[in-house]
């Protein structure tokens, strides 16, 4: 009786489905000597071996179910195989003569836990993972001797602690095709891997605290894979040295990815959470998708990359630069907004910058380092609100405006100087405070502009280097001051005042095209206050046309004299001269001045019995001429009145008036600059025509 009682003892004290807990006698030995465990034996596949102390050496591959290990060494050049579950609170994994068989291999289904609050050491045995790995420590991994951690494919690496990854010799390599998670903890996470490398074709996923993959020689390391990187909200991935994943590699997820060091390559982000470049570049490198980020700061080094990038919410750009000096054809489009502050010099280095809504430039200088582009689109605005340069280093960025362009808020000067580049405008330049400086150098940078310069009173816009053209469809307008320390092209409108104002060019005026418009506004006789002007402080050279406009239902009374233009000389005369509808009065050019004079005793003070009873043209005055000639016309009721010139070959030359004209007397003037020889001034109004021959000498 008391042999079945002790037999059913021993009966209860063994593993469930006939295993066996073998437990390492201590010290030194070979695994596969039965006396070194208790009970004498070998642990197999179905055992369990409890290793507390001593250093068992695995010379051959072999399996146990379940191990527990701790404050012990595990030696060989073969793998330990588990296929149920694993606890290691403490101790070392030697690879003993650094052999490449040398492994602990977590089989699919089971599990090892990591714990303890002691560092546990990773000497020359690899980790294979195909099942679970759970650390939850706080004591640290080490690795002592060149050390590989394979997280192979359906397998998962959890990190539910703050505790690092970390050496004091050898080399880590990390190789992930399973899940890789920090899914608790609070704190930081650091992998360092000291001339290693990261291999990553599955997920490495940052759910909780901050997950780092850090390098001690960012310089040297080597990484590879197509895999994904995750940050979940409330959680931060950071990259702390320069890896290079592959073109499908992708970056997502709410939480925070942060580049300390180094450049990482991944092909494509679609990130919803921040970006956070403090030191490091984040190249984004596959074509095929623009990758998509939300708020980004970027403070050092470089975002950008051969691929097209969006930033959908705000970038704070306080250092670095945008594009990784890749070229001009990836497109970096800013959706938005963005601030630009802090002192350091801020680069635009390669790829297309594109402005899609309000980027405010607050504060330190733009430079170029390497070829790229920058395009502000229609509806968007750059804010120039600092006295600071856009200047190169090197590589030029050609500038083009479709949107708005404001200098504010500032009284000094902010200077866009380039080379090798034009500055284009086809939207709006407003300079509303202090003095914008536009200038260009080099073959390259002659720039065409079709749209408007607005320059606020006390303001300044200063144009210099290369060759602009201004079309016919470009303006100046504005009650500042313009300045030109360049050859220019003109054959927009130059439009003084804001309704009305003083526009001042300091130096000598604009050398007109034919096309070219002086549009005044008047509605007194007071300059500036009452009616525009524009004034030059060396020679006004006259071309193209003078319109004048009433403003505010004002009309000059008999003997009204009011001065449009101001000058040191005045050279040249007017193409044509536009006065409004039935406003009598004639425009007399002096050495220094342009002023509308309203004549006296003209057909509008009279009533409609003293309009004229048939359509004339009179003699053009004088001629012969060799300068301006002007003509009276009588129209006897109001209708579309045509007034040209031709030469003697039938050819039109000049084109003096082509708009609907009231009924009344009317003098058109023709400027200078028709070649000697006879000309015919042909008038049409409706199906009555009228001609004169005019002779032209030198």
């Amino acid at each position: 009786m008391r042999f079945a009682s002790l037999a059913l003892v021993l009966l209860l004290a063994l593993p469930a489905s006939g295993q066996t807990v073998y437990t390492w006698g201590g010290g030194s030995g070979d695994w596969f000597s039965e006396s070194n465990w208790s009970p004498s034996g070998i642990p197999g596949a179905g055992d369990t071996a409890l290793i507390t102390s001593g250093s068992p050496e695995v010379s051959r591959d072999t399996t146990v179910a379940t191990v527990e290990f701790g404050g012990a060494s595990l030696d060989g050049d073969g793998t330990l195989t588990v296929t149920a579950s694993m606890e290691w609170s403490d101790g070392q994994m030697n690879g003993r003569t650094f052999a490449d068989t040398a492994a602990l291999a977590i089989a699919s289904g089971a599990t090892l836990r990591i714990t303890g609050d002691g560092e546990k050491g990773l000497r020359g045995r690899d980790l294979l993972n195909d099942g679970t790995v759970v650390w939850e420590g706080a004591g640290d991994l080490v690795v002592q001797w060149p050390t590989t951690i394979e997280n192979r494919t359906g397998a998962t690496f959890d990190i539910q602690t703050d505790a690092d990854l970390t050496r004091t010799n050898g080399t880590l390599d990390l190789i992930n095709d399973g899940l890789l998670v920090k899914s608790a903890g609070t704190d930081e996470t650091r992998f360092v891997f000291l001339l290693g490398s990261l291999a990553n074709n599955g997920t490495i996923r940052a759910e909780a605290g901050v997950l780092d993959l850090a390098n001690a020689n960012a310089s040297a390391q080597s990484s590879s894979g197509d895999g994904a990187f995750e940050a979940t909200e409330g959680a931060e991935l950071q990259f702390s040295a320069g890896y290079g994943f592959g073109t499908g590699s992708t970056l997502s997820g709410a939480g925070t990815v942060r580049f300390v060091e180094g450049t990482t390559e991944i092909g494509r982000a679609t990130m919803t959470g921040p970006t956070r470049l403090d030191g490091g570049t984040l190249s984004l490198t596959s074509a095929d998708t623009a990758s998509e980020l939300a708020d980004v700061l970027l403070a050092a080094d470089a975002l950008g990359g051969p691929g097209n990038i969006e930033i959908d919410g705000l970038l704070t750009w306080t250092g670095g630069a945008l594009g990784t000096g890749v070229g001009a054809a990836p497109t970096l489009t800013l959706r938005g907004g963005t601030e630009i502050s802090g002192e350091a010099a801020k680069q635009f280095r390669g790829g297309t910058t594109v402005n899609a809504s309000t980027m405010r430039w607050l504060e330190g200088p733009l430079e170029v380092a390497s070829s790229a582009a920058f395009r502000n689109l229609a509806g968007a605005t750059l804010s120039i609100e600092s006295d600071t340069t856009w200047t190169r280093r090197d590589g030029f960025i050609p500038i083009t405006n479709e949107g708005t362009i404001v200098k504010t808020g500032s009284d000094g000067r902010t200077t866009i100087s380039l080379r090798f580049a034009p500055i284009t405008n086809d939207g709006e330049v407003r300079v509303e405070s202090g003095t914008l400086s536009l200038a260009t150098d080099g073959s390259s940078s002659t720039s065409t502009d079709t749209g408007r310069y607005v320059v606020a009173e006390g303001a300044a816009l200063r144009f210099g280097g290369t060759q602009r053209t201004f079309t016919a469809d470009a303006s100046l307008e504005g009650a500042g001051t313009l300045a030109f320390d360049g050859p220019v092209v003109f054959g927009g409108t130059v439009r003084p005042g804001t309704s009305p104002g003083i526009l001042t060019i300091a130096g000598d005026g604009l050398p007109p095209e034919a096309g070219a418009v002086l549009d005044v506004e008047v509605g007194g006789t007071t300059p500036g206050t009452e009616h525009d002007q524009l004034v030059v402080t060396g020679t006004a050279a006259l071309g193209g046309t003078l319109r004048m406009t009433l403003l505010d239902g004002f009309e000059p009374s008999g003997g009204d004299r009011v001065t449009l233009l101001r000058a040191a000389s005045v050279t040249g005369a007017f193409d044509a001269i536009e006065l409004p509808d039935g406003l009598p009065g004639e425009v007399e050019v002096t050495d220094t001045t342009v002023v509308y004079v309203r004549t006296v005793g003209v057909a509008s003070d009279a009533g409609p019995e003293a309009l004229p009873e048939a359509l004339a043209l009179s003699p053009p005055s004088p001629n012969p001429t060799s300068g301006p000639v002007t003509l009276a016309v009588a129209l006897p009721e109001a209708g579309p009145v045509r007034v040209a010139v031709y030469d003697a070959l039938g050819r039109e030359v000049a084109v003096m008036v082509d708009r609907e004209m009231p009924a009344g007397e009317h003098t058109i003037r023709l400027g200078a600059g028709l070649a000697p020889g006879v000309y015919v001034v042909r008038l049409g109004a409706g199906a009555e025509a009228a001609s004169r021959m005019l002779t032209v000498v030198r």
